[in-house]
């Protein structure tokens, strides 16, 4: 048999196989303030992911004039799975002044899924609004928002069908001067007949709480006593 069609039907079946194969990428969360120069791309256990556990992905550090980021992302396996997914952002958020912060989570890998996903939002901010978007692949799923209230939050639901697909989040984060914002945004399937998901580490939203409460106290406080000054 000729060796170069031998070549090619090998390299043919390698390929028919991986095709077959569910797709597992890695967890990415991207922070942008429009500027391309202060773009952060972190990867699951890369380059500035402050997490060693699989699934989540944080960042923390400065970002333009948002000189205060602790951002969370968390899906599979650490809260989720393929069939029942589920994507978390967690973000407290500092700025020295006006900016728009946009902060995006995505994975891949998910399905087979036949049921309704359940967007929802909560959080605190001082001096701008909120807004979330949740996408299966490019089809969007929920938008909420946007929120210019003290208090940020809301729900919204859709149907999700596929066999091997991908879901993203990107919150929108806006002040219009110096202030602090404090949010936590999910995406969930509810239980169905499969493996029952886990729920998100409740000390990792209730740590960045209480680091934003107290941010945001501090902020207020402080300008408080400027006006009166």
């Amino acid at each position: 048999m000729n060796s170069r069609f031998l070549k090619r039907m090998l390299v043919g079946s390698a390929l028919l196989v991986a095709g077959s194969l569910p797709l597992f990428a890695t967890p990415t969360l991207t922070l942008s303030d429009g500027i391309a120069a202060d773009t952060v791309t972190i990867m699951d256990n890369g380059a500035g992911d402050s997490s060693s556990q699989a699934g989540i992905v944080k960042f923390n550090g400065v970002l333009g004039v948002w000189n205060i980021n602790v951002s969370i992302g968390e899906t599979k396996p650490a809260i989720g799975n393929a069939a029942f997914p589920q994507l978390d952002i967690s973000s407290l958020n500092v700025s020295t002044g006006a900016g728009t912060l946009v902060i995006t989570f995505s994975e891949t890998g998910f399905g087979p899924t036949s049921g309704v996903g359940t967007s929802s939002i909560h959080g605190l901010q001082d001096n701008g609004s909120v807004s979330l978007v949740t996408k299966q692949n490019s089809t969007t799923l929920t938008s909420l928002g946007t929120y210019s209230s003290t208090v940020v939050s809301g729900s919204a639901s859709a149907a999700v069908n596929g066999t091997s697909y991908g879901l993203t989040e990107q919150l929108t984060i806006v002040h219009h001067s110096a202030g602090v914002t404090l949010v936590d945004a999910n995406f969930t399937v509810p239980i169905g007949s499969g493996p029952t998901p886990s729920v998100p580490d409740s000390g990792t939203t209730l740590g960045l709480l209480g680091c934003s409460l107290t941010a945001l106290a501090l902020f207020v406080r402080s300008r408080k006593q400027n006006k009166s000054v």
